[in-house]
């Protein structure tokens, strides 16, 4: 991805200098691929980041249907602690 914006920056620069229409639609196809590619790896990351989540909480044991945290006075709101 990186290496593909690199190139696309020098050629914007260059169908700039040079007033070349096609070049610069070119750069502009490219944008979609980099805009494709960033999105695929966000999904990766978020899918990722869940199932460590997931196996974190089942290692500490909260997310059980016995577990006692929805009725510990540190998860209720200040005003129903009183």
């Amino acid at each position: 991805m990186a290496e593909i914006a690199q190139s696309m920056v020098k050629d914007s620069i260059d169908a700039f200098m040079r007033d070349d229409t096609d070049l610069a639609d070119q750069v502009i196809a490219r944008d979609d691929e980099v805009d494709l590619l960033n999105y695929q790896v966000y999904r990766e990351l978020l899918s990722y980041m869940a199932r460590i989540r997931i196996r974190s909480r089942r290692r500490r044991g909260c997310c059980s249907s016995r577990s006692t945290w929805n009725g510990s006075p540190i998860t209720r709101p200040i005003s129903r602690r009183w």
